[in-house]
């Protein structure tokens, strides 16, 4: 112990009468005008060519000098060289990082390497603690409460942002203190300890340059990585570990557990002795604290929610209320088309019923005028069974556009069910729908609007088919009509001239009745654009693309 204090006391820099400050090696040896940089008194150079001994500077001791003794050591003044070089150059080199065993036979797992971290800005002598809201802040000021002051370290590295990165201390040892690491720990920023060697100004610079001096007290990617063990091998090879850096790891799992115990104690002796009531008191006031700071931290989340959701339902008002006049213009043009096409094919429907009843009985009446008895009676038994048979082909034909019709009703209530279900996932999972949501929006109406414009022309396209058919219709109609005059004439010619050939209003009629069936089909092609039609009218009644966003 007597040697270290001796060897504290042999200063390498001193004052020369300039009040400049010169290092040992600048010096020449004996009195030649040095002095203290404490107590300003006079001292004198040792300069030695011992190998392995070091120069100094030491007190020049009169006979009538005082007897208290200078204790004065120059880590001062190397300490502020330290500092004012990352001051000036924003830089340093940090150790590789290790995660450490509790077990100090076990190596240790490599993590990140060294590496040189520079600073956007740097401040010395900063205190960061925490305010009365839980938020660690920092400043300048001397007059902390120190119930709330975490940390002062001799520097502190900020990054573009002006958020703190690393934490150094000028240290003559890597010894940590407890409760600084119980801080780190709090605070969550990369520290580092580094000592700064009796040295010259050149060799001080160097130290910042490489990490020998320079050991962790407290890093995030060592803390939150777990030790995972690995099987005992051939250690051959393997580089040697820090124990000094595995100390420092390990210092503080040990400082955790010390702190626990200590606790412990402390509330035992508290729970016993009359400052509990000030202890409680203390206690729930910082509970009350905390939680108003996370009722008001609630409170502006709230609001904050609120007026964005304000904002955006402003914001797609316009786009919205557009959506629904075109919708209500869609369903004001194209309300009853499908009652229309409906009342249609069945005034076409009963039409060939009236026809086929006219065939029937102008044909009973034919039969009933025309040869014997006996033949009569043979052709009508004839001409009923070919009838019956046309017309049981007739109404299979007119069943199977029935049935079709069904079907088509049926896969349109189930198309119709199957999107009433997409639409309801799509409500469950609106939360999840990110906020591109709103040109998806656009985009959908700009294609119903161009499906729109093709819907329009098929209809129109329908139209005119309709128009065409009613008038082939009514053509058909009046040339059946005339047809029926030239048979009632050419049969009653056929009676007077006993000659009856064969009559081919039937097989005209059966192709009218094509006809009419092809039509029908023509309708349900142009039916689907009417349902997908509907089915956007009720995706967009319904609502649902508000609450995408």
């Amino acid at each position: 112990m007597i040697a270290n204090h001796k060897e504290n006391l042999q200063n390498r820099y001193a004052n020369n009468v300039q009040s400049t400050p010169i290092y040992i090696d600048d010096a020449e040896s004996g009195r030649k005008g040095y002095y203290c940089m404490g107590c300003t008194r006079e001292m004198e150079a040792v300069k030695t060519k011992i190998v392995d001994r070091a120069s100094y500077f030491r007190h020049y001791v009169k006979k009538n000098s005082p007897k208290n003794r200078c204790t004065y050591s120059d880590k001062t003044y190397r300490h502020k060289l330290a500092k004012e070089n990352l001051l000036t150059n924003k830089r340093i080199k940090v150790p590789a990082v290790y995660k450490y065993s509790n077990n100090d036979s076990d190596p240790a797992i490599f993590i990140k390497p060294a590496k040189i971290i520079e600073a956007q800005t740097v401040h010395a002598k900063l205190s960061f603690y925490e305010d009365e809201s839980g938020n660690i802040k920092w400043t300048k000021a001397t007059d902390i409460d120190t119930e709330y002051l975490l940390y002062k370290p001799d520097i502190t590295f900020f990054d573009k942002t002006d958020t703190p990165i690393l934490f150094i201390d000028i240290t003559t040892s890597h010894k940590p203190d407890k409760d600084k690491l119980v801080s780190l720990l709090r605070l969550g920023i990369d520290a580092v300890s580094v000592i700064i060697p009796k040295a010259s100004p050149a060799e001080i610079d160097q130290v910042f340059e490489h990490s020998q001096n320079t050991k962790w007290l407290y890093n995030k990617d060592e803390i939150n990585t777990e030790y995972i063990r690995v099987p005992n091998g051939n250690t051959k090879g393997i580089s040697h570990i820090d124990k000094e850096q595995r100390q420092l790891f390990a210092e503080s799992n040990r400082c955790r557990k010390a702190q626990i115990n200590n606790l412990i104690r402390a509330i035992g002796k508290v729970l016993e002795s009359q400052p509990y009531r000030d202890t409680e008191s203390k206690f729930e006031s910082e509970i009350s604290r905390v939680e108003k700071n996370t009722e008001e931290l609630q409170d502006r989340l709230f609001n904050e929610e609120a007026s964005l959701r304000e904002k955006l339902s402003t914001k797609l008002e316009g786009e919205t209320r557009a959506v629904d006049d075109e919708i209500d213009e869609i369903q004001s043009r194209y309300a009853n088309l499908e009652e229309r096409y409906i009342r249609k094919r069945e005034d076409l429907e009963g039409n060939g019923t009236e026809l086929l009843g006219s065939i029937r009985n102008l044909q009973y009446e034919i039969r009933s005028i025309s040869g014997s008895p006996e033949e009569r009676e043979i052709n009508h038994r004839k001409e009923a069974d070919d009838i019956e048979r046309k017309i049981g082909d007739i109404e299979i034909n007119i069943d199977g556009v029935i049935a079709d019709r069904e079907a088509s009703k049926r896969s349109y209530d189930e198309h119709i069910r199957q999107e009433k279900d997409k639409i309801r996932k799509d409500e469950e999972c609106r939360e999840g729908i990110p906020e591109s949501s709103r040109r998806r929006i656009l985009e959908m109406v700009d294609k119903y609007r161009k499906e729109e414009v093709k819907i329009v022309d098929n209809i129109k396209r329908s139209e005119s088919t309709r128009e065409g058919f009613a008038e082939q219709s009514k053509r058909e109609e009046d040339e059946l009509r005339e047809e029926f005059e030239t048979i009632d004439k050419s049969s009653a010619k056929a009676i007077e001239n006993a000659n009856f050939g064969e009559n081919p209003y039937l097989s005209e009629q059966y192709e009218a009745m094509l006809s009419a069936e092809r039509l029908v089909s023509d309708y349900i092609v142009y039916h689907s654009p009417f349902t997908r039609l509907t089915k956007i009218k009720e995706f967009i009644n319904s609502g649902v693309f508000k609450n995408w966003v």
